[in-house]
């Protein structure tokens, strides 16, 4: 059974989103880092970074209805203002290949951004 985007990004889980984003980093060459457990970071610190392809990146990854906090707001600024591309990910972009699309910039599978 195939889900139309609109049932896949209103029960896709955080958990559902973090595993779909890492096994397509990964399966693309990237090296990925999940914190194993939020309460040993600090605060705000994001959900995925992502090296490979000569990029690091990183994303926070979010449902449809979950909110960045102050401390992930400040988090992203300071990695913003030291460079690292940070992106705030929701099932939506998954569905509709925005993720994709990212993740293949500069990669030998496909480079959709330039």
């Amino acid at each position: 059974m195939t889900m139309s985007p609109d049932t896949l990004t209103r029960f896709m889980t955080e958990d559902d989103l973090l595993r779909a984003v890492t096994e397509l980093a990964q399966w693309l060459g990237y090296l990925t880092y999940h914190p194993w457990r939020s309460d040993h970071s600090a605060a705000g610190w994001p959900d995925l970074a992502m090296v490979g392809h000569g990029r690091f990146l990183m994303a926070e990854l979010k449902t449809p209805g979950g909110r960045v906090s102050a401390p992930q707001h400040a988090w992203h600024d300071a990695l913003s203002i030291a460079g690292i591309p940070i992106f705030i990910w929701r099932p939506k972009d998954w569905a509709s290949g925005e993720i994709e699309r990212v993740l293949r910039v500069g990669t030998k599978t496909g480079d959709y951004s330039r």
